[in-house]
């Protein structure tokens, strides 16, 4: 559902405010908060929000600490004031990140991937526990053609399926990401979390758990 949602809004905002790199994303590139409200901004127009937050705006909504797959603390979404956020009507909250302001950025094969703009978050039960990536919380990449689900067999060189959602020895990488950022395209086009019960699964091999 947020998959559809995200990418509806997308297209929505583009054909009112022309494409995305044409967009103000900001100056400074990784992580420009003003980009990110940019984002919120467009975006949120075409979505059933209850609630919207920009990215230096602090207590807007609660202040959580996520967790990578494998259990390690990550981030708090309130610290450092990058993300820009927004709460839908069904409860679910989504957080904006800027990756490059050019979006241009690549992590894999095809234009989709070789043309990345920033990141999309997604606690899809809106803060209740656990708050942990590839369970409740799932990312997506901006890109010049619309909204990937994070882990599609596409993306090659940061933060793959095998390494970041079905491999768990591997848990925060600096404040680039964590383990479960690879989990987001297998949730969706497999329609299982079976990662979580077994460490055999691959693009290429089993879809599920035996």
């Amino acid at each position: 559902k947020v998959n559809s949602v995200l990418n509806q809004a997308f297209m929505l905002a583009v054909e009112k405010y022309g494409p995305i790199e044409n967009w103000d994303l900001g100056t400074t590139g990784l992580a420009d908060p003003d980009g990110a409200d940019t984002l919120l901004n467009n975006f949120s127009e075409f979505m059933n929000k209850t609630k919207t937050c920009k990215a230096r705006e602090t207590g807007c909504l609660p202040s959580v600490t996520y967790k990578a797959l494998n259990g390690d603390d990550y981030w708090n979404v309130d610290n450092g004031g990058l993300h820009s956020r927004l709460k839908l009507a069904d409860g679910s909250i989504i957080s904006f990140y800027i990756y490059n302001n050019s979006c241009d950025t690549s992590w894999g094969k095809g234009k989709a991937l070789e043309n990345i703009c920033g990141n999309i978050a997604v606690d899809i039960n809106g803060y209740g526990k656990p708050n942990q990536f590839g369970i409740d919380y799932f990312n997506f990449l901006l890109t010049k053609y619309g909204v990937v689900p994070m882990g599609t067999s596409e993306q090659t060189n940061i933060f793959t399926f095998n390494n970041y959602c079905r491999d768990k020895s591997i848990g925060v990488v600096s404040k680039m990401g964590a383990n479960g950022f690879g989990c987001t395209a297998w949730v969706i086009y497999n329609e299982n979390m079976d990662y979580l019960r077994c460490d055999d699964l691959s693009w290429d091999g089993k879809h599920e758990c035996k």
